[in-house]
């Protein structure tokens, strides 16, 4: 009789567990449908046969602050790498420039006609990449904000209670392949990338 109560207590604690996990997979599961499908037009709207979990992992607000971070991170890369390209075309704008008024300047000098129709051209593609250069720079300034923002969190964050689920799941697509992803689901079912 011990043992019969041991056996029913065990799977009585079994099954709580597993029904748990089962309403949170399929809450999970409803909150990246609703993610893919919110804000699409009815016509664009994505086809969803079916979505299979492959992971499910715990985050804490510390780990999604790092996550956040390392994404941050990145992206400040690359726009750092876009605005040294930037960078390196007005120089190589500006040389081609100060030789197309030299040369029109020497032209000038010996009473030729100089067909100066290039040197605007070339003077209005100046101005529009020194617009972009500045564009660029205020990303990369925006990007840093953010991530002072973050890293003034990160510090005091929580990094012992439940904050979210970080998931990895294939999301199958009526008449195509499965498109893997990974997905932070929150304690409010709200999901993020």
């Amino acid at each position: 009789m011990k043992y019969t109560l041991y056996l029913v207590c065990a799977a009585l604690i079994l099954q709580s567990c597993t029904g748990n996990k089962t309403s949170d997979d399929s809450k999970i599961k409803e909150s990246i449908t609703t993610y893919l499908t919110t804000g699409v037009e009815k016509k664009d709207m994505l086809k969803i046969d079916s979505i299979g979990i492959a992971s499910i992992d715990t985050l804490t607000q510390k780990n999604i602050l790092k996550i956040s971070l390392d994404r941050n991170y990145n992206v400040l890369k690359s726009m750092n790498a876009i605005y040294e390209s930037k960078l390196d075309l007005i120089k190589a704008d500006s040389a081609l420039l100060g030789m197309m008024r030299m040369q029109k300047t020497m032209y000038e000098k010996h009473g030729e006609k100089y067909d100066d129709a290039s040197l605007k051209q070339q003077a209005a593609k100046m101005n529009t990449d020194s617009a972009d250069l500045v564009q660029s720079r205020g990303d990369v300034e925006k990007i840093k904000l953010t991530i002072d923002s973050i890293e003034k969190v990160y510090t005091n964050a929580d990094s012992t209670s439940f904050a979210a689920y970080f998931v990895g799941a294939t999301v199958y697509l009526h008449g195509g392949e499965g498109e893997p992803g990974n997905y932070i689901v929150s304690k409010d079912w709200k999901v993020s990338r």
